[in-house]
């Protein structure tokens, strides 16, 4: 159901119209209700001290914070949290499971996919990493020189980088292993100037591509590898300095890696969510297998928190349903994440692609376009820098920004005596005060007198000297950065976008336009790799992406059934296969869903001309103009399958049956094609 067309939504914003957008005053409420810090103050223990979350600076009142529950019960957030635990294919689009919280299932309960218990797949991974960590960092591992492993390059782009680099960084101050170099970019530059400092005798790769046929990290390993045998020579070497985080092991071993030394995941790890799995070997080669068991378990204890705490009491949800009061009653479209430590430098980036990647989505799980907004546009920087860039936005700009100010009570790095955290506290806690108070004309004045501000001058410049303040904010207070922290942090913050997913109603956990729509697959240049011309505009109706996000040769797309048709509203899943040879041959394409179609076999097989290669007439009605040619694009393949949808051509059929009844017995037809609209709604059955 729509949003909007829930009524403890529209409770909800008809109370914020009506009663606080033009009204409340955060700073008022403060005042008037000594006890609102502790009832809007949340407290998660760890091994390193609490961990404090303020919620007292935003726009709620007691009636507001109440409703915001009642919208998270209405929307069915308690269930839907179940079904993710339970292992239930909640990924409903690509039919999977969600399953990043049993790769940090610390308490090793069965997590089951199936009626299959993940947990002895996950642990065995585990142990493979653990062991292979040891080595590196005992120097029990070396080189093709017999030299111990001094730098260690992960190469692997989006999900596959971000979170280990994010992680990295923050947990530096951990180090007890090599030193951690991250290439993502296929731009030559990247991974010419990280190597450009490494020795190929001491420096080890890792590869991170669970197809191993992701384009940018098999352009940029096989640039790794020629860089490496310019010194190594012999071809058996890569083995020492090559290991893969993949399941392909044919690739991988015809690229040279052992089949021992590869990491094993599987597909219920989204890419954006995988850190806590194989992907994230580079984060425990860098600060030992102990500190990223020690982040794991911090990740669980959040998903404990999730699970056990009632939504009034549940950090993630708070979080959520106050950016829900943000995007759709008060109309915001960003969000500022504002670390203040400056080894969480990369956090804001790292959620920028969690938050935008899993909830820009603009279809609801029945597949109709939502009339409300969804994923915010998520940005920030570390304090103090973005004080001296954007803070002027958020404290006098025209838009509502609300912000999370995030900040260690203590440091890892107590220079000259602690001062410089000091100084760094202090611009923490009185942006928070200055966005909530801001600053009145009266107090300008005041400010300007004691300064022996000339009156005319006085006059002239008052009005800039004016803050509105009622901005919001969070406060996070971790105790210090450390692994079990900064996993808790990450994890609360991956439940916060699940919430908000359910709440819009949309699928939080595939993604169809990062990597949109081919419009051809032209052949290859001199390394053998294939090149994507891509468009961000994919025709209504239509979504396509390559399958698992790095295999450009088997994409997924689904496909709403035409309007005016008796096919209409449903949403068709099918698999498109490329050939090697793409373009000179077509690509063929399978509904992997059932569809009674003149056009279609029985077993999803896709029958039109379009797809035939030149000379391949099946039925014999087929024109060579009508049939494949390398100018034609896959945007007009998915077109002419819609039009095949409304418009069965049964003189050809590839299904007998439909198309005779298609001719005899519409009516008998139009009923087989409601039922199967149905089905891919997960909708009862109509009455024969």
């Amino acid at each position: 159901m729509s949003l909007c067309r829930d009524d403890k939504f529209q409770d909800l914003k008809s109370f914020v119209d009506c009663h606080e957008k033009e009204h409340l005053s955060i700073y008022e409420q403060l005042l008037n209700d000594p006890e609102r810090f502790t009832k809007y103050t949340r407290t998660i223990d760890t091994p390193d001290g609490p961990m404090l979350f303020d919620f007292s600076k935003h726009r709620i009142s007691d009636e507001t914070f109440e409703k915001l529950m009642e919208v998270a019960r209405s929307r069915n957030v308690e269930m839907m949290r179940a079904a993710m635990f339970g292992g239930e294919r909640i990924n409903f689009t690509e039919n999977r499971a969600v399953l990043h919280i049993a790769l940090r299932n610390r308490s090793n309960t069965p997590i089951c996919v199936d009626g299959k218990d993940v947990m002895p797949d996950v642990n065995r991974v585990l142990e493979h990493m653990k062991d292979f960590c040891h080595k590196i960092i005992t120097g029990a591992w070396t080189g093709f020189t017999g030299k111990k492993i001094t730098d260690v390059v992960n190469i692997g782009i989006g999900g596959s980088d971000l979170g280990p680099l994010m992680v990295s960084e923050a947990l530096r101050h951990y180090q007890i292993g090599p030193n951690v170099h991250f290439v993502s970019n296929v731009d030559g530059t990247h991974i010419a100037e990280v190597t450009k400092k490494l020795n190929p005798e001491t420096t080890l790769f890792i590869i991170a591509s669970k197809t191993f046929t992701t384009q940018e990290t098999i352009t940029n390993a096989e640039t790794a590898k020629e860089w490496f045998l310019k010194k190594a020579g012999d071809k058996s070497a890569v083995a020492k300095h090559f290991v893969a985080l993949s399941t392909n092991v044919p690739k991988a071993q015809e690229f040279g890696i052992d089949p021992s030394n590869m990491f094993e995941f599987w597909d219920w790890v989204g890419g954006r969510y995988s850190l806590w799995s194989a992907i994230g070997l580079s984060i425990a080669v860098h600060v030992g297998f102990d500190n990223f068991q020690k982040l794991l378990e911090g990740a669980h204890a959040a998903d404990q928190h999730f699970v056990n705490q009632p939504l009034e009491q549940n950090v993630p949800v708070i979080m959520a349903m106050l950016g829900v009061l943000y995007s759709n009653v008060y109309g915001a479209e960003t969000h500022a994440l504002l670390p203040y430590d400056q080894y969480l430098h990369r956090f804001a980036a790292y959620f920028q692609q969690g938050d935008m990647e899993s909830n820009g989505k603009f279809v609801t799980r029945e597949g109709y376009r939502v009339d409300y907004a969804t994923g915010p546009i998520v940005w920030g920087e570390p304090g103090t820098n973005g004080q001296h860039a954007f803070y002027q936005l958020i404290h006098q700009g025209t838009r509502l920004i609300p912000c999370d100010f995030i900040a260690p009570a203590k440091t890892l790095n107590p220079v000259r005596n602690g001062l410089h955290h000091q100084i760094l506290l202090a611009n923490f806690l009185a942006q928070t005060e200055a966005l909530m108070k801001g600053k009145t004309r009266e107090e300008a004045e005041a400010e300007l007198k004691a300064a022996n501000t000339p009156a005319d001058k006085i006059e002239k410049i008052l009005p800039h000297k004016v803050f509105e303040g009622n901005r919001p904010t969070t406060s996070i207070v971790l105790p210090i950065v450390s692994p079990f922290t900064l996993g808790l942090l990450i994890a609360l913050y991956e439940h916060k976008i699940f919430v908000q997913g359910v709440i819009w109603d949309i699928n939080s956990y595939d993604q169809w336009g990062g990597v949109v729509l081919v419009v051809n697959l032209p052949l290859l240049m001199t390394d053998n790799t294939r090149r994507l011309e891509l468009t961000n505009r994919p025709p209504e109706g239509i979504l396509a992406a390559p399958l698992d996000e790095d295999n450009f040769f088997e994409w997924e797309c689904l496909i709403t059934g035409p309007e005016d048709t008796c096919f209409a509203n449903g949403v068709f899943p099918a698999r498109i296969s490329f050939p090697q040879d793409y373009p000179l041959s077509p690509p063929k394409m399978r509904f992997t869903c059932d569809l009674f179609h003149p056009n279609i076999y029985q077993d999803g097989r896709v029958c039109i001309s379009i797809l035939h290669a030149p000379g391949d007439d099946p039925t014999g009605y087929e024109s060579s103009s009508e049939r494949w040619s390398p100018v034609q694009s896959i945007e007009k393949i998915l077109l002419s399958v819609v039009s095949m949808l409304a418009e069965p051509n049964d003189e050809s059929p590839a299904n007998v049956n439909a198309a005779k009844m298609w001719r005899e017995d519409r009516a008998q037809f139009e009923k087989i094609a409601d039922n199967l609209v149905r089905k891919t709604l997960c909708l009862p059955q109509s009455e024969s």
